[in-house]
Formats: structure tokens, C-alpha cells, sequence
């Protein structure tokens, strides 16, 4: 019967995934059940069908599972292949291993930390992986059930069931994302049992360029305790005290003393975090949401991103300078019930200073500058924040879809010399060769600021796309150049006005001459920073326009 069910499966698998894919999902199941005695039991097994030798060497030959075995064991159920032929190939004893974790590399303080390799033998095109195992975690580790499932996978799901079972008295909060659906609810046994039933599931797209998954893929979100009473929780560990050792308050005065004002400190305390504090990319879960403090993290040189800036706030706090660290949930842009402290899945650190120094500054755990909108806009937008304050118990989220503008402005006076070099008029040291081609004519490549839109590194547009597309930080950018040209060159052209608007944004172009003078004017706008699918073309041709050489180009003759 077994069999008769597995071969349905795959040839409703075909009939529903005709196409190059690698791999099929016949069968998922996810399984959170919160025991009566605190225990929780993630349980996760599914049935892959391997269609290409690709998926055998590069994606689906390991089955890996990170724990910390200090407070959770694995248990597993059963792990085999199932053979084109029929043949069913058990896991032999040595196709399990422990190792460490890469994100635990070079990281004394969780070298504890175990990651536990399946390796699936017997693998071959039209072969079934089979996986069913159980990751066990002991109470307190946890400060709830929760969880964050992203509903489309790696490769397309025949039938994906996700199943949350509670004790009867404990209430479930939930929340699915982006599609109307809703779970079977059952009691029995002294337990309450939900089920999410989905089918028939793309996988997940490839695409560059697109908002975190929460924002448009089908997302489930769920706890069993308040957002606020685990917060309070977080903020009542030691590393959150933000205390220093005498070493550690020693470098700082001895910094302090070096630096010459307070945004000088600031910098030199960022380049010591980034330089010589090594990062370990640990998620919070596999620490149980405990933190080294400030002052081991200085001992350790090393920490998780939110430990390298709870030093940072630490050392700033030490000289009277109150930053604010915070947690952000990507992705998350309105208030909901089930909020749990696993969506934060980043961190940063913001700080005001006001008077003569006056300048709002945001740094992230592994930038090496201070932030860059264009590198860094998409973290700080469409998310849901937590901040963090020291010494107070002050629960405020703060969600945020699209509440940052930033309109990118630029005026440049320059000047270019006979040999086709152009340079700034406040800066003629610093010459740059603008000739594209210099026959006939001189074609000289319009000189525009390499900040703004040349910082975005487009990706290629191709011809239609299925998600999204996520915009970095510019609004809209905005150019102005007054260049002075030598009196031996002619320029080649009229006055040239060019305006073209659609449902994704505008673009306008503008030149005009007065004596060996040009004024240049180009701007670009987007009335939304996340372009949905149906709009893709409008923006491919507003981006064509500001990319195309018509507008980017000068002709001149002469000598």
C-alpha cells in the first residue's frame, strides 16, 4: 500500500512540476509539538524525487541539521532511498556524522555547537530520499514554541502539511502571510492540534533583486507567548547590562583620549568592532537566545552580530554617549499577534548625537563603513524593529513598509580640457579621462556622479519575472552637470528636452547650451520601491532610458 501511495504521488508530481526541475517534493511534512512537560519536538521528514544529477552533487546529496547538543539530541526515525527499480536502500551506519558547524568556525566561545550530516547513499536520477527525523529540545531552552515557515521550498512541493500541537491550555497565536487559508483545528488527548494543508507549491524562485520572502511569499508565523513577555525576558541577561572589565574600560579611555571629539570615537570604536572582533554568523536559536556579554566578547575578539554591537553599545555607553541597538524582523510590516523574537534575524545600532557634532549615524554588525543608503537601504525599510534599551523594560516595536524617502540630489561643476579630460572645478587635481572615442569625433562619456544609481550594480533584466522586484534605497536620483568645454571644440547637437512617465516611475532628460557652456540635467523616479510583476516592463523601460547612450553621451569636433 505503501508503495502504490508513493508511485501515485510521483505521477501527480509530473503532472503538476512539468518543467527542468532538479528535484520534487511529493511529500513534506513538518511537525511543532510543545510536550506537557516543556519539551519541544520539531519533527520533519519528507519524500524527494532526484531528477538530475545536479540535484545528486550539488543540493540534495547531505541532509544537514544544526543543534546544540548541551539541550537538544536528535532522534532518527528513518532514512532511506528508494531505487528507479523498487530497491529500497537503507542508511548504513556510517552515512551519519557529526562535525562542527561552519558558522561556528574559529569560534572558541560555541565550538560545542554540532552539526549532524546525513550523507544519502544509493542516490540516482528518479531515485525517492526518504528523511523522517526529530530534534528534541529540553524546557527552558526555549522560551517558547515557535516558529517562521517559509512555505515554498528549494525545489516544487506535491503536498507540504505543517502541523502545530499545543497542550489544550496553552493558546496558539498565529498568523499566514500573503494567502487567505486557514488551519484544522482538533483536540484530543489533552492536546490541540492545527494543520496547515498546502499543495501544488512552486519552488522558491532565483530571481535577483526581490523583497524578503514575508513580504509576498506565503509565510506562516506562530507562538505560544507574547512577543512582550519574551522581550522582557531577552533583556534580563547578564549580557544585557552592558557592563566592562577594567581591561576593557581601559582601552576605551585610553581611545577616548586619542580621539578628538565625539565622532571621532565613534569611528575608531566601529574600525576596532569590525577590524579585530571576528564575526560569528550563529543564529540566536542555536544559542537559546542567550548572548555572550560586552566584556566577553572583548575578551573572545569574537562574537555574533548582535553581541559585537551590544560591545559597541557597551563602550559608548561607558563615555555618556546613549546609542540605541535594535533587533529587525525583515520583511515583517505591520503589527501582528504572533511577532516572535526568531523573525529578528538582524541587528543594528543607531546614534544621535546633537550640538556641534550634530549627525544621526547607523551602523550594522558587518558594514565597514558607516551606512551607505544605497548598500544598506533595503535592511532599514520593510522590516519590523526592537529596540533594546539598557536598564529599562520599554517593549515598543516599530513596524515600517516604505517609511524612508530618500530622493538622491547632485549638482557638479566641471570642465574639460582639450585632450578630453574632465575635472571638478574645486578639485582640478583630480582629472579623469571622460573620451569614449576620440576619431572624427570626440565622444565623451557624460561625467556623472559615481554615487546614487551607479552604486545599485543591476543585475540583467530579462524578459518577464515572477517576483517582485525590490528597489534599493533612491527614491528617485537626480543629476545636474554644468560642464565648460574649450573654445576649440564644437559641440555637436541642439537643446534636447525628453520626458517619458508610466505606472512605475519617470525619467526626464534635459540639455542645454549656453555659450562653452552645457547644462545636463537627468532624473529618475520610482512611485513604488517594490515593483510588482505586472509593472516589470514599465520599469525595464525607465531603466533603459537611463542606461541608454543617448542620454549618457556628448559629440564634439575639433582639435
Amino acid at each position: 500500500m505503501k508503495k502504490l501511495i508513493i508511485i501515485l504521488l510521483t505521477v501527480a508530481s509530473f503532472r503538476l512540476f512539468a518543467g527542468n526541475e532538479d528535484a520534487v517534493y511529493l511529500k513534506m511534512e513538518k511537525t511543532f509539538i510543545l510536550h506537557q512537560d516543556g519539551t519541544i519536538e520539531q519533527r520533519y521528514s519528507h519524500d524527494l524525487k532526484i531528477l538530475s544529477y545536479y540535484a545528486i552533487h550539488r543540493k540534495y546529496e547531505e541532509t544537514v541539521i544544526n543543534y546544540n547538543p548541551h539541550f537538544q539530541e536528535i532522534k532518527i526515525h528513518e532514512v532511506s532511498t528508494r531505487l528507479e527499480n523498487g530497491k529500497i536502500v537503507r542508511l548504513p551506519a556510517n552515512a551519519i556524522n557529526e562535525v562542527l558547524p561552519a558558522e561556528a568556525a574559529d569560534a572558541p566561545a560555541y565550538n560545542f555547537l554540532r552539526r549532524l550530516v546525513i550523507t544519502h547513499t544509493g542516490i540516482e536520477p528518479n531515485c525517492i530520499i526518504h528523511v523522517d527525523y526529530s530534534l528534541i529540545t529540553k524546557n527552558g531552552f526555549f522560551p517558547c514554541l515557535m516558529g517562521n515557515e517559509r512555505i515554498q521550498q528549494s525545489s516544487p512541493v506535491g503536498e507540504l502539511n505543517i502541523k502545530v500541537i499545543v497542550p489544550e491550555q496553552t493558546d496558539l497565536k498565529y498568523d499566514l502571510l500573503n494567502i487567505q487559508a486557514q488551519p484544522e483545528i482538533v483536540s484530543e488527548k489533552g492536546t490541540r492540534q492545527y494543520e496547515w494543508k498546502f499543495s501544488q507549491l512552486k519552488a522558491i524562485s532565483e530571481e535577483l533583486w526581490q523583497p524578503a520572502p514575508q513580504v509576498f511569499e506565503p509565510y506562516l508565523i506562530f507562538t505560544t507567548k507574547d512577543l512582550k513577555v519574551v522581550y522582557n525576558e531577552f533583556l534580563n541577561q547578564p549580557a544585557m547590562s552592558f557592563y566592562l572589565s577594567e581591561k576593557a574600560r581601559q582601552w576605551v579611555e585610553k581611545t577616548k583620549s586619542a580621539s578628538k571629539d565625539n565622532l571621532d570615537f565613534i569611528f575608531k570604536v566601529h574600525q576596532y568592532i569590525t577590524d579585530y572582533i571576528r564575526t560569528y554568523p550563529l543564529p540566536l536559536n542555536l544559542t537559546g537566545y542567550k548572548i555572550q556579554t560586552p566584556d566577553e566578547v572583548f575578551q573572545n575578539c569574537g562574537g555574533t552580530r548582535i553581541e559585537k554591537l551590544a560591545l559597541m553599545n557597551a563602550i559608548l555607553q561607558s563615555v555618556g554617549i546613549k546609542p540605541v541597538l535594535k533587533l529587525i524582523a525583515p520583511g515583517i510590516t505591520k503589527s501582528i499577534s504572533s511577532l516572535n523574537i526568531d523573525a529578528f534575524s538582524d541587528c543594528m545600532i543607531e546614534i544621535m548625537l546633537r550640538g556641534e557634532e550634530s549627525r544621526d549615524l547607523t551602523y550594522y554588525a558587518d558594514q565597514k563603513d558607516e551606512l551607505s543608503v544605497n548598500q544598506n537601504y533595503g535592511r532599514v525599510v520593510y522590516a519590523t524593529y526592537l529596540p533594546l534599551y539598557s536598564g529599562m523594560s520599554t517593549y515598543d516595536p516599530t513596524s515600517c513598509s516604505d517609511c524612508i524617502s530618500i530622493d538622491f540630489q547632485n549638482v557638479n561643476y566641471v570642465k574639460m580640457d582639450e585632450k578630453g579630460y574632465i575635472f571638478s572645478v574645486t578639485s582640478p587635481e583630480n582629472k579623469k579621462l571622460a573620451v569614449v572615442q576620440d576619431t572624427v569625433f570626440k565622444i565623451i562619456r557624460i561625467p556623472w556622479s559615481e554615487s546614487g544609481m551607479e552604486m545599485w550594480q543591476l543585475p540583467a533584466f530579462v524578459s518577464k519575472r515572477e517576483t517582485p522586484v525590490f528597489l534599493p534605497a533612491i527614491r528617485s536620483d537626480n543629476r545636474k552637470i554644468v560642464m565648460e568645454y574649450p573654445s576649440k571644440l564644437r559641440f555637436i547637437g541642439n537643446n534636447t528636452h525628453f520626458f517619458i512617465e508610466n505606472e512605475a516611475g519617470s525619467f526626464f532628460f534635459d540639455i542645454s547650451k549656453k555659450g562653452k557652456k552645457l547644462i545636463i540635467q537627468r532624473k529618475i523616479q520610482f512611485n513604488k520601491q517594490i515593483i510588482e510583476p505586472d509593472s516589470y516592463q514599465k520599469l525595464k523601460e525607465l531603466i533603459a532610458f537611463w542606461q541608454s547612450e543617448k542620454f549618457n553621451t556628448l559629440y564634439f569636433t575639433g582639435k
